[in-house]
């Protein structure tokens, strides 16, 4: 074991393993690595075989047949079995090394990018993936692979011969496989349950957003409290407001030299169009019904025509994506920023012309 180099960021301590455990390389417990073939004839006809490619196992260590390509059964010879190990040998630094174990012999081929691994009979092929897969969980192969321009890549000599393999009995091997299956099943359950609470907690959001908006909400405060004023009063207070922030606006122009036509200025306000009480549902008693042009001060869309985002610097730039059902969502991955506009002083956050704005 003291001859085992492990490499950057191996996430085992090998010392500290029980005595009944051996430590070797992928190699010493595979008779066979061998890379897939490349095909430049891909199809999704579902004309010939299919060709099995780094999309096809997901982040959990799982066959993902959602996006299959099919290449002529002739393009190679190479075929998966059942108990073979597919390790994806080629992809982004932050996904190569995702591992899977083959459950059914179909007539399928699979790419250069991937690698199948035929261990000898003393690992079972799911202890041999589910290990593999956790080094790529960890943060291993991220660490021990090739960089190249736009991808990274664990070739099958590195593979062999640098990737440590810890060997356990079979029948141990055969109780972890069940033991990690079983606490899978049970977090598969449980993000199910996660699935449908959160199916119900919007149901829920909703039906209580209905009851606020109908009065439901509210109807026993509103027996409690008889004595609060009426929105109407509450609207006439509002506008009154709006039309005296209109004139002072007006007034603080002319004070800045700005020429009006005509002295009756005060006449041009136009008062915010009301909506036809006759044609709406009923509403709780002391609520009124008022249009968003009585309560909007200002409405705008957006900047447009940023010609690039960053990541790094500059304010934040909220997107359609960024907005779930009730709140902005602030995700790191998602967020871009923008910068300045040459010549712009200050950052804008809405690069729009702001006219005159009628109240």
């Amino acid at each position: 074991m003291s001859e085992i180099k492990p490499g950057l960021h191996y996430p085992i301590r090998l010392d500290a393993l029980p005595k009944s455990l051996e430590v070797a390389y992928v190699g010493d417990a595979a008779s066979k690595i061998q890379p897939g073939f490349a095909s430049g004839e891909h199809n999704t006809d579902r004309m010939g075989i299919p060709h099995l490619r780094p999309m096809n196992i997901d982040r959990q260590g799982n066959i993902d047949l959602n996006v299959l390509k099919y290449v002529s059964p002739d393009a190679d010879s190479k075929r998966l079995k059942t108990g073979d190990v597919l390790f994806n040998n080629t992809n982004s630094p932050e996904l190569v090394g995702k591992t899977t174990a083959i459950a059914t012999s179909l007539d399928w081929g699979f790419s250069n990018h991937m690698t199948r691994i035929v261990f000898k009979g003393e690992v079972l092929p799911k202890f041999g993936a589910y290990q593999l897969h956790y080094l790529w969980m960890a943060g291993y192969f991220l660490h021990n692979c090739v960089r190249h321009v736009n991808q990274a890549s664990v070739s099958s000599q590195s593979l062999a011969k640098a990737v440590p393999f810890i060997i356990a009995p079979l029948g141990d091997q055969g109780r972890i496989v069940a033991e990690i299956e079983r606490q899978f099943s049970r977090l598969d359950e449980a993000v199910a349950s996660l699935k449908r609470a959160k199916t119900n907690l919007k149901r829920y959001k909703a039906a209580v957003l209905k009851a606020a908006v109908d009065g439901k909400l509210t109807e026993q405060w509103r027996k409690e409290h008889p004595g609060v004023e009426p929105a109407e009063k509450l609207l006439e207070r509002i506008l009154t407001k709006r039309r005296k922030k209109w004139e002072e606006s007006i007034l603080a122009k002319i004070k800045e030299g700005a020429q009006l036509k005509g002295r009756g200025w005060k006449g041009k306000y136009k008062e915010p169009k009301s909506p036809d009480q006759n044609n709406l549902p009923p509403i709780p008693r002391g609520w009124y019904w008022a249009s968003t042009d009585q309560l909007f001060w200002f409405v705008t869309s957006g900047s447009r025509g940023w010609a690039k985002y960053y990541s790094d610097s500059g304010p934040l730039f909220i997107r359609v994506g960024n907005l779930d059902h009730d709140s902005i969502t602030l995700d790191m991955r998602d967020l871009q920023r923008v910068k300045p506009q040459e010549g712009a002083e200050g950052i804008r956050v809405f690069s729009v012309s702001l006219h005159e704005i009628r109240p």
